[in-house]
């Protein structure tokens, strides 16, 4: 009984909003600095944007790290960089890459 609860923890997902601030890495693996507006974002947090209703897949969260310090968890209103792994790049760049090159938008997980 107590394995079934930890397999079924690792997969439970915390939705979460979060903001992009800056950009450190364009490509697989993408690295960002974000905000997170609401919610909280895990190490695993799998990632999406939406766009006219729809939710584009971006991959799944490899690492956080807070004042160059790794964590496993960012809650709201903190600033950190997220590494993602697996990032769906062409689409990531269709449909949040825009003004000037400056990726603007909304996360959700």
């Amino acid at each position: 009984m107590e394995m079934k609860k930890r397999e079924a923890a690792a997969d439970a997902v915390s939705p979460c909003v979060l903001k992009i601030s800056l950009i450190f890495r364009r490509k697989d693996p993408v690295i960002l600095g974000i905000v997170v507006l609401e919610g909280m974002v895990k190490v695993g947090t799998p990632i999406c944007f939406t766009r006219d209703n729809e939710f584009i897949d971006v991959g799944r969260v490899a690492s956080i790290k807070n004042n160059d310090k790794p964590v496993d968890v960012a809650k709201k209103g903190q600033e950190v960089s997220i590494k993602i792994e697996g990032s769906n790049y062409e689409e990531m760049q269709k449909y949040v890459l825009c003004r000037s090159g400056k990726w603007v938008g909304l996360f959700q997980a």
